[in-house]
């Protein structure tokens, strides 16, 4: 990563700021999929334990069905249950069936009267409404059997963050919209209520003001201290089941009515009574109506109680002042970016690479440890992907302007992403038929004299800029430079060169004319001097440099005749053989030959006679 740091450093700090609204915005549900993904593994990969021994399920399962039929049953075939149950001392007893309407009057005078027997009976509970009345939020709950609600208590059956069948959190509280007040002991869970029961305790989430709304990570069940998850408006109150991984006792419908359980399985414990599906799975999909709901996100949610094998978010605070995650994501990306690019700005791009993977793997192993041994779930997701979407723009960006830079110093006609995939193509030589064009700019000791090396060669550079974008556009490789000189190649990529440089040099003057009125002084003028013939074009290496060059007789000849032309007192002298090339034409005018240095015979030329 190469370039002004600072600048890097601004540009980086504004990538993670992007990088997080894509992870706020169009990224967030990929990104917290994967979370999610991760988190299961971590969940998946706990040593199984035992679950709390004081949770027994009865399951409804098929052997039930086939005995008693298919369901829903008589509910007088429930109100025996509870007999049974209550006459074994069964603590609290946790029926997930949505006992609704009237069926046969028998059936549900029998429910109705055998759970005010009990005392200790939890229906299941939902709401379908939302109404506002006189400004508060009033929840509309699904009606039961009329005189059910007075006999039992209830608990709602709300399940949140179902993704793929899975339910991995359970809300301690229903809450169906963000900021508004609601009674909150109507609206407890299914598990929070049966605990209730069970340990003769209230349940209490902290809160601030009348809102209602939890604004702490944690809750109260007597004196004990519940971690919830406060994960944005959506997702509050939630406590993250961690189930135990080993199964709970289970037992048959039927034969706990037949009297084949012994009571004392259930004295003193909290008895699950619903479907069997597969209700000791880790994760448990969800069915509803009077199809009774699943055991075991109920079982997972008092296990996780019971056990206190919670799975909690760390709650961060500076000087007593909470600190949103957010900031701690664009915080820890900020300075894993901030370190790779000092990384690959002193050193080697690959070096940013390696520190962000290597920083990214000690996040997710931090992240394992913690979960495993902490019950912490830390979110990894965003922070990697808000520090890997940057620096892969960085990387980019860098690759780019690299390219950029190289090709300045590359031949135009050179395949650069060759040279970058195969470094041994800067070995390769060939020799083909060019014509070479020496231009020279004339008065360099003059234009020189007085003058700040710095301004001579801004004064250089500019000469060499116009006359380069003029080769260029006739099809010309500029090949070196040589002081106030430069090399120009024509038909390095085939085509009538000779013809190609002779129109070049035609506009000679005129260039330099237009760069003498835009400077407001006539400090420029150019000599030019061509030559077609055979060249060997390749890379000259020495010392650690490698350099681009064309050589051979044609280029000596081209740079003597460029001499000759100053001699002569014209502008461009053109080679007998550029003629010979390209044809003779009405402003070309032979001149006699000339002896140059090193050559045995005159050589033939021509003044290029410009109107």
């Amino acid at each position: 990563m190469r370039g002004v740091f600072s600048r890097h450093t601004l540009f980086l700090l504004a990538l993670v700021a992007g990088s997080l609204l894509l992870i706020q915005g169009p990224l967030h549900g990929p990104i917290q999929a994967a979370e999610l993904w991760f988190y299961d593994l971590r969940v998946r990969a706990q040593p199984p334990r035992d679950p709390s021994p004081e949770i027994v399920y009865v399951a409804m399962d098929k052997a039930s069905e086939m005995q008693l039929g298919a369901l829903p049953w008589d509910r007088s075939v429930h109100a025996r249950m509870i007999d049974i149950l209550t006459r074994a001392q069964a603590k609290v007893i946790v029926i997930d069936i949505l006992f609704q309407g009237q069926r046969s009057e028998p059936g549900d005078r029998a429910l109705i009267e055998s759970c005010r027997r009990s005392g200790r009976v939890v229906l299941a509970q939902e709401f379908e409404s939302v109404r506002r009345e006189d400004g508060r939020l009033v929840l509309e709950p699904v009606p039961l059997l009329s005189g059910l609600e007075e006999a039992a208590r209830t608990g709602s059956v709300h399940i949140a963050s179902l993704a793929k069948g899975y339910t991995r959190r359970e809300p301690l509280r229903f809450l169906a919209l963000f900021g508004d007040p609601v009674d909150y002991k109507k609206t407890l869970a299914m598990s929070v209520v049966a605990l209730e029961l069970f340990r003769g305790v209230e349940f209490s989430p902290e809160s601030q003001g009348d809102t209602g709304q939890v604004l702490s990570q944690r809750a109260h069940l007597g004196s004990e201290v519940i971690p919830v998850l406060n994960i944005g408006a959506s997702s509050r109150n939630e406590l993250a089941l961690n189930p135990p991984g080993k199964p709970f006792p289970e037992h048959s419908f039927a034969r706990v009515l037949e009297g084949k359980v012994s009571p004392e399985v259930f004295a003193g414990k909290i008895v699950l009574i619903g479907a069997r599906d597969d209700p000791n799975d880790r994760f448990a999909t969800v069915s509803g109506g009077e199809e009774p709901g699943v055991l075991a996100v109920h079982g997972n949610a008092l296990d996780t109680i019971l056990s206190g094998k919670f799975i909690r978010r760390l709650r961060f605070e500076l000087f007593g002042i909470p600190i949103h995650p957010f900031s701690l994501t664009w915080i820890g990306a900020s300075l894993i970016l901030l370190g790779a690019t000092t990384l690959g700005h002193r050193f080697h791009p690959l070096w940013a690479v390696c520190f962000a993977t290597l920083v990214t793997c000690l996040m997710l192993g931090f992240a394992w440890w913690a979960f495993m041994a902490r019950g912490v779930w830390l979110f990894i997701t965003p922070l990697a992907v808000s520090t890997w979407l940057p620096l892969a723009a960085i990387l980019l960006y860098d690759s780019v302007s690299s390219r950029r830079a190289l090709r300045r110093f590359l031949p135009s006609h050179t395949n650069l992403e060759e040279v970058i995939r195969r470094p041994e193509a800067l070995e390769r030589q060939q020799t083909l038929q060019a014509t070479i064009m020496f231009v020279d700019l004339r008065d360099y000791t003059t234009l020189s004299e007085g003058r700040d090396p710095d301004q001579v060669r801004n004064l250089v550079s500019q000469f060499h800029t116009a006359l380069g974008l003029l080769v260029q556009k006739h099809g010309g490789h500029v090949c070196d430079f040589q002081g106030d000189a430069q090399m120009v190649a024509f038909g390095l990529k085939g085509g009538e060169h000779a013809k190609a440089a002779l129109n070049a040099a035609r506009e000679v003057p005129a260039r330099t004319r237009a760069l003498n009125e835009a400077m407001g002084a006539e400090l420029f003028r150019a000599g030019v001097g061509l030559c077609t013939g055979p060249v060997s074009v390749g890379y000259l290496q020495a010392g650690g440099k490698t350099q681009h060059t064309v050589l051979g007789d044609t280029t000596n000849t081209a740079a003597r005749l460029q001499s000759a032309a100053r001699d002569l007192g014209v502008i461009t002298v053109v080679s007998g053989t550029t003629v010979e090339s390209a044809g003779l034409a009405d402003d070309l005018r032979e001149l006699p030959p000339v002896s140059l240095k090193g050559k045995a015979e005159p050589h033939p030329i021509f003044e290029l006679v410009y109107s």
